[in-house]
């Protein structure tokens, strides 16, 4: 497995996450900080997995590009990727200054920091990583991936 797929498959593990903490939350509010944190982490490193894929160096990836989401997206479009949905640049944007000063890692910030309602977040972070899934695999549509995303059941794995 390449460093692409390795950062792919971890963000698409966040996502996954993302998605299990809401069924978990049952709508409790107070879930959000660590839904927005794993929903940073997914971005950042399934825009890496693009960027990388289309021939980026990781050490460009790390030093450069850090944690920084618009840099991810600006990196990975440098190369070509375009995001299929148009509000991956809003959510990126959005989420930026809490997931620079670790606002969801540490609860620096607000406990109740909410960036977009959470189907909404989930729905352009599950087309992103559809897009970059079907990117890295062509041979996998993107419903596959939104489906591995979207049918996770905590009791099942």
């Amino acid at each position: 497995m390449n460093d692409a797929e390795k950062l792919f498959f971890t963000g698409g593990g966040h996502a996954r996450a993302a998605h299990a903490l809401i069924v978990a939350a049952n709508a409790n509010v107070h879930m959000n900080v660590p839904f927005y944190l794993l929903v940073g982490f997914a971005l950042e490193t399934v825009l890496k997995a693009a960027y990388l894929h289309l021939g980026g160096s990781m050490g460009v990836a790390k030093s450069e590009v850090g944690h920084s989401l618009p840099e991810a997206l600006a990196y990975a479009q440098e190369r070509g990727f375009q995001p299929e949905n148009e509000q991956v640049a809003w959510i990126v944007t959005a989420m930026e200054e809490a997931h620079l000063n670790h606002s969801f890692r540490y609860l620096t910030g607000d406990d109740t920091i909410q960036v977009a309602e959470a189907t909404i977040t989930l729905d352009i972070l599950d087309d992103l990583v559809a897009q970059v899934g079907q990117l890295l695999y062509p041979e996998k549509d993107k419903a596959h991936w939104v489906g591995l995303l979207r049918t996770y059941d905590p009791r099942q794995g």
